[in-house]
């Protein structure tokens, strides 16, 4: 989760976006952020993003399940034309 900015190089928390300095291995070390986690608990702000965020992803997965089926339906009506 470890983050660095090409321009000032300020070093950050990629899901927190807390400075690093305040992470350790008692934050979750490189792979996870608890902040994040606590934060998401109590954050109203945060907590609508990531409704919004899981409410994109499960609209995508819709559009992409019936995308697919439309095409192999469009290939499938080809292969019986030929």
């Amino acid at each position: 989760m470890h983050m660095t900015c090409r321009k000032c190089n300020f070093e950050f928390c990629w899901l927190c976006l807390v400075k690093w300095s305040k992470h350790g291995s008692n934050t979750g070390g490189y792979y996870a952020c608890t902040m994040y986690d606590e934060l998401k608990k109590t954050d109203k702000d945060l907590q609508l993003r990531e409704k919004i965020i899981e409410d994109s992803k499960t609209e995508l997965q819709r559009y992409v399940f019936h995308y697919e089926r439309y095409r192999n339906h469009y290939k499938s009506r080809d292969l019986c034309k030929k």
